[in-house]
């Protein structure tokens, strides 16, 4: 079915958002769905056509992605020699963390029935303008275009910058098989493009190739990541010399240097116009002025089905556009028709614009020519409060005028400059944000509600007596979600500290809720002493171990400051943790009539505290110090104990030094959370010298060791008595044998026969048995020794 169309003063406030597609180098989402455009119809947007999906497939025509997406390795033919795979514009991107100016977009999602892939996220987050230098850009497996068929390529990156008028130059960023088709054919570049071409390397075994483009010049730029290495230029023209495929295509503009705007407008109330002066460089240029509610803008979801697969590029595909703003409520004021960088303002019908404001096919008029895609609102629709100033040759410094409603919703706008004509090498921009309130001089109104970006369509929040409750249904990894709590004045005056802002990174795509409250007391230890400054409490169903890092604005009065005697430059923000309170980074970031701004780095989401810098830390003390005995022989050793509690309110590293009268002999350290206890031991060994040593642990006795040496055992006397001997058998006289067999046996246990023996010539029976005993007792200890440790 076809949405309501809005009336035609309200197409222009459209365009105008779409013009931001300029700053976005988007190629369009129908061709991430395997379409391609074909040529504009007065009155409707260019309608975007199919190339033939299974045209020229491969012999392994999908590749799996971690989805369970099948992706089809399919090409569409875009000259005798060069193919485009019709996925290639998912998975190579130019990373708008290198452009000069990035712009929050809503969500973009595509998807090809034929293949049932479902919706998959078309990977733009901003529009982005860069400035003349090099910019990082890579190509990934991703969802619905899983890039390992292509691994072990060898891949070249051709790069276009399109010299002809916006108008054309807008083109390929649909992704037209007769646009990109004529910037690789060098016989019908109708573009007047010039070329450069480098080797990007190798797709390695994951997919994946990380490159880089180079911006030589303002214009508007195309980057073509190819296989087959046939591509070469020579003075700026391009020569294919074999068969090619593009894998990759991504889209960038680059401005010159940023638009003059001066006084910014900071705030306005509803029904007043916005005054935004523009100086332009050179005399004779168009500006144009977009002003819109930022939070719903982003918020949005714009949803692409391709139904049907096509058999030729001439064909229509069958499109759905789907997209959850219903109408938009602003107003225009356009002399036109007025061109600025392409885009067209009251010429009664839309300029070429790229897949990341596909709200513009929202906006088809009555008596729009047939055969545009048919258009749907996602789920009860919202609405867009937004305004569009255009102006034609402006000269000097001018003041725009942009109107504002009376009904628009309050809270924070942002306002996107463009200034320029035909040709995108003279596009400028400027963007800032600006407050919508009744109370728009004292700052937030109690009218305001909170403004949650970048989370998945469908969250939310929305204000409670106590605290900000946000649901999130969604988050994009790498996408951080911002939320803007609304402060009145009065309520500042009244607390005296509030947070303003929570941004989250997550790891993850998660969904889950969160609430942030300010409490004048929490269910926490003190981090100080003192009256702290301020509490902040985030209650999260969401694990922490999906947050890679968050971040706080906050806002202190100058009348708490000063009661609490804490200079504004020693303000921190404390973490509450496992192991006590953690300082975070810090920083002062603006000083205003309500007070204070302060910003500060969180690893996760937790109780927090606004306090003195430094007001959590640790401190030692020594407990239960011993001593596992008192009096050792030289060469033993002696067990030190003691136990380490920290009874500060913050986690600490406690340095032990182990000393013998005054001299150290062995450190350690021992970490210790706030308020626990730790074990530390220390194992000394006393050397050869006898004496009483004083032990202590850092300035704490834990007690005196008296080591003593011991005496010399006496040498043993030999005997000199031959009466002990047994003199040998004479000379033929036999042994007797009976002794000899009694001697031999071990466990002989007959008597021997009772003798008696001359006075003073040998032991008697009991010196006997004692050296009997001794020998026993001196093998057993050879045994033992050469067993247990001996040679």
């Amino acid at each position: 079915m076809s949405a309501t169309a809005p009336r035609r003063g309200r197409l222009s406030v459209l365009v105008a958002l779409l013009c931001l597609s300029l700053a976005g180098g988007t190629v369009g989402a129908a061709e991430t769905a395997g379409t391609v455009g074909a040529p504009e119809t007065a009155g409707t947007v260019g309608t975007p056509e199919t190339a033939a999906v299974d045209s020229v497939p491969d012999p392994d025509p999908t590749a799996v992605t971690e989805s369970g997406v099948a992706a089809a390795v399919s090409t569409g033919n875009l000259t005798e020699n060069v193919s485009v795979w019709d996925r290639a514009s998912l998975p190579f991107r130019i990373d708008d963390a290198d452009a000069a100016t990035t712009i929050p977009t809503g969500a973009v999602t595509v998807a090809y029935a034929p293949e049932n892939t479902g919706q998959i996220d078309a990977r733009r987050t901003a529009t982005a303008v860069y400035r003349p230098g090099t910019a990082n850009a890579s190509f990934e497996s991703v969802t619905g275009a899983g890039t390992g068929a292509f691994a072990g390529d060898d891949a070249q990156l051709v790069v276009a910058r399109v010299n002809s008028s916006a108008g054309d130059s807008l083109r390929p960023t649909l992704g037209s098989l007769d646009a990109l088709g004529s910037l690789v054919d060098p016989e019908t570049d109708r573009f007047d493009a010039t070329y450069a071409v480098a080797d990007a390397g190798t797709v390695d075994s994951e997919g994946r190739l990380d490159t880089a483009v180079s911006f030589e010049r303002p214009g508007h730029y195309v980057a073509f990541l190819a296989t087959g290495g046939n591509f070469s230029a020579v003075d700026g023209d391009l020569s294919v010399g074999g068969s090619g495929t593009v894998v990759g295509v991504d889209t960038a503009v680059v401005e010159r240097e940023r638009a003059a705007v001066t006084d910014p407008p900071t705030g306005v109330e509803p029904g007043a116009n916005a005054s935004v002066t523009v100086a332009p460089e050179t005399n004779g240029t168009n500006v144009s002025v977009v002003l819109y509610h930022e939070s719903t803008w982003v918020n949005s979801l714009t949803s692409v089905t391709v139904a049907d697969r096509v058999s030729s590029p001439s064909d229509s595909p069958n499109l759905t556009i789907g997209h959850s703003i219903a109408e938009v409520n602003g107003r225009t004021a356009v002399a036109g028709p007025v061109r600025v960088a392409g885009t067209a303002y009251g010429d009664g019908r839309l300029s070429r614009v790229t897949a990341s404001e596909l709200v513009d096919l929202l906006a088809t008029r009555t008596g729009a020519a047939s055969g545009g895609p048919d258009t749907a609102v996602i789920g009860d629709g919202t609405r867009l409060d937004a305004s569009v100033v255009a102006e034609r040759n402006v000269s000097g410094a001018t003041t725009v005028e942009v109107p504002t409603r009376g009904n628009w919703t309050e809270g924070s706008y942002r306002w996107v400059v463009t200034t320029g004509g035909d040709r995108t090498a003279a596009l400028r921009t400027a963007t800032g944000t600006l407050r919508v309130a009744a109370d728009s001089g004292g700052g937030f109104d109690a009218r305001d509600r909170p403004e949650l970006e970048n989370a998945a369509f469908g969250s939310s929040a929305s204000l409670t007596p106590s605290s900000v409750a946000v649901t999130l249904a969604g988050t994009t990894p790498g996408r951080p979600v911002r939320l803007t709590v609304p402060v009145s004045d009065s309520e500042l005056a009244d607390e005296e500290f509030a947070v303003t802002g929570v941004t989250a990174n997550f790891t993850r795509d998660v969904a889950g809720d969160l609430s942030v409250s300010t409490p004048d007391e929490a269910a926490v230890p003190p981090v100080s002493p003192d009256p702290p400054l301020g509490f902040v409490v985030i209650n999260h169903s969401m694990p922490n171990e999906r947050v890679s890092n968050a971040s706080y604005s906050f806002v202190v009065s100058e009348r708490r400051l000063d009661a609490a005697g804490i200079d504004p430059d020693a303000v921190a923000l404390f973490r509450f943790e496992a192991d006590g309170w953690n300082e975070l980074p810090t920083r002062l970031v603006d000083e205003t009539v309500r007070g204070f701004h302060f910003v500060s780095d969180s690893p996760g989401l937790s109780v927090y505290v606004a306090a003195e810098s430094g007001s959590a830390r640790p401190r030692f003390e020594l407990d239960a110090t011993s001593l596992n005995r008192s009096a050792v022989l030289a060469n033993e050793s002696v067990a030190v104990n003691a136990t380490v509690v920290n009874r500060g309110t913050g986690p600490g590293v406690f340095n032990a030094s182990l000393r013998l009268d005054n001299r150290s002999v062995e450190t350690r350290t021992v970490g210790v959370p706030a308020g626990e206890r730790r074990p530390l031991r220390f194992a000394h060994r006393f050397g050869a010298t006898a004496g009483e040593y004083d032990v202590r642990l850092g300035n704490a006795t834990v007690g005196t060791v008296t080591v003593s040496v011991p005496d010399p055992e006496p040498e043993p006397t030999e005997s000199t008595g031959e009466a002990n001997d047994t003199p040998p058998p004479a000379d033929g006289e036999p042994e007797d044998t009976a002794a000899a067999d009694a001697t031999d046996d071990p466990l002989a246990t007959d008597d021997p026969p009772a003798t008696e023996e001359p006075a003073g010539t040998g032991l008697g029976a009991g010196e006997v048995a004692v050296l009997v005993g001794l020998g026993l007792v001196g093998g057993a200890g050879v045994v033992f020794y050469r067993r247990y440790g001996g040679a």
